[in-house]
């Protein structure tokens, strides 16, 4: 971007313009400086009447026979103007202002022959990048293995960190100077956990008994489906059980009703024989009433009651 100039550039007002009018149609752009992308250029309107009128504009570009400007230069004021008007590029203020800042502006792309310093890092850190233009650069660094230390103070909440990771329930007290710490394995004794070579054939027994544990069978049937039938009934201490029983009836003769447990076994015991051939003397008898006693009889002895 630069100002422009070119000598004897005048021109009219090919139509009138009023006050905010940004193009300007003239008679004849063609002594006016070529334009570039941001270049410009100052030039005065100028009525030339008794009354004088004048207007700086700054020209931003010229297409053909139209400029396009911005208003009121140069501590001039916007106005409006009749065909005919004179245009010209003179030497103005703002033209001179413009060349003065300018001067102390130096574009590295309108310089011919000039260097692109390049700028190399090296020490702990290495990159490089080329100011091409004297413009800005980027330098991609890669820092040097092993180049530096630092302690833990240095990072900044690595010490909470770590310090967060310690369970204060294992920290080891008293460890003696050298100490070299390996990996503790046991085994089980027959007198318990002892410090011994925990093996890989010892932790597939112990996957075995967990599996086996796990996989348990009950040593007898499994009624459950009927337990759990049972249960579903409600309370059996309220349903009406029989829970024991005692003999009434008063047709039934007493002997009858004192006949235990161990009197219907020597029965069995005696139905078990061949015949009653097989009882010696001492082992029976034949009787008319009930015995009520069987003191000094020996085991299985019997009474036939006719």
């Amino acid at each position: 971007m630069a100002v422009k100039f070119s000598n004897n550039a005048v021109t009219t007002l090919s139509s009138a313009i009023t006050a905010s009018a940004t193009t300007i149609a003239v008679a004849d752009a063609s002594s006016f400086p070529t334009l570039g992308s941001g270049d410009f250029t100052y030039v005065t309107i100028d009525a030339d009447s008794a009354t004088p009128k004048r207007e700086v504009v700054k020209v931003t570009a010229i297409s053909s026979n139209n400029l396009t400007v911005v208003r009121g230069q140069d501590d001039t004021t916007a106005s409006s103007f009749d065909a005919g008007v004179k245009v010209e590029l003179r030497l103005t203020a703002a033209l001179l202002n413009s060349v003065s800042d300018e001067a102390g502006v130096t574009n590295w792309s309108d310089v011919v022959g000039k260097p692109d310093p390049t700028i190399t890092l090296s020490g702990d850190v290495s990159g490089s990048g080329t100011m091409t233009d004297v413009g800005d650069v980027t330098i991609t660094t890669v820092v040097a293995d092993d180049s530096h230390n630092h302690t833990v103070g240095n990072v900044d909440g690595l010490q909470a960190a770590l310090d967060g990771k310690v369970d204060d329930s294992q920290v080891l007290t008293d460890v003696p100077s050298g100490a070299v710490f390996t990996d503790t394995t046991y085994t089980v004794g027959d007198g318990g956990l002892t410090q011994k070579n925990f093996t890989t054939t010892l932790k597939t027994k112990l996957d075995g008994i967990a599996n086996n544990a796990n996989n348990y069978v009950l040593p007898f049937t499994n009624n459950s489906s009927n337990w759990n039938t049972a249960y579903s009934w409600g309370d059996h201490s309220t349903a009406g059980y029989l829970t024991s029983f005692t003999e009434t009836d008063p047709t039934v003769p007493s002997h009858v009703k004192s006949i235990t447990s161990g009197n219907i076994s020597n029965w069995n015991t005696a139905y078990g024989r061949d015949s009653l051939s097989d009882l010696t003397n001492d082992m029976w008898e034949v009787t008319t009433t009930v015995p009520t006693s069987g003191t000094g009889k020996p085991s299985g002895y019997v009474w036939y009651v006719v």
